[in-house]
């Protein structure tokens, strides 16, 4: 009975043996995939983070160059609203030296006023009121040009010339307004000849 007890027990022994190996066994086997599906996840993982950061640089990337062509866009509209502007200031300039050399020579003033005569309409009540800065250089100017109308004791601002004023209608003939005119019609022509490479 001893005996047949202990064959029990080492049978009992080696169950246990047995259940203990398969359950390393089982246990390594259930390791072994999920090391493997661990490899898997994680290989999948890098592919969904490669894509996502792929993705992410270009969409960095296109941000990027489209602000760079934003900037490069502004600078150059910058650049072109200070040529114009400058392109501005010389054409100004240009007239402004017209006006200029109108004023300081009396013989082109005396023919600037005469041509302002020429077509002047009769209406009555009508007088001439002359540029505040310089009337007397402008009277002269009208007596060589023999017209009829009253000389208003009132000046208007300009440089030169004079307006024609009745209770119905008002001519500016002062050489600001004569040149003003010119640079209408000319300003386009002046343009060409100072810019064009």
């Amino acid at each position: 009975m001893r005996e047949s007890c202990i064959v029990k027990i080492m049978s009992l022994t080696d169950i246990l043996k047995t259940i203990k190996s398969e359950a390393e066994e089982e246990a390594e086997k259930i390791m072994d995939d999920g090391r493997q599906e661990e490899k898997k996840l994680k290989k999948e993982l890098a592919g969904l983070i490669k894509k996502d950061q792929e993705k992410l640089l270009a969409d960095f990337r296109n941000a990027m160059e489209k602000k760079v062509k934003q900037v490069k866009f502004q600078k150059e509209s910058a650049k072109k609203t200070m040529l114009l502007k400058k392109k501005r200031e010389i054409l100004d300039s240009v007239y402004e030296q017209v006006i200029e050399r109108i004023i300081g020579n009396d013989e082109i003033y005396g023919q600037v006023i005469k041509k302002a005569t020429e077509n002047l309409p009769s209406a009555k009540n009508s007088e001439i009121v002359l540029a505040g800065e310089n009337p007397e250089k402008t009277k002269m100017a009208l007596g060589a040009a023999r017209l009829k109308y009253k000389i208003s004791d009132e000046t208007v601002e300009a440089r030169g010339g004079f307006v024609l004023k009745s209770e119905t209608l008002e001519i500016d003939n002062t050489v600001e307004a004569l040149v003003g005119e010119i640079r209408n019609e000319t300003e386009i022509e002046v343009c060409w000849i100072l810019f064009s490479e």
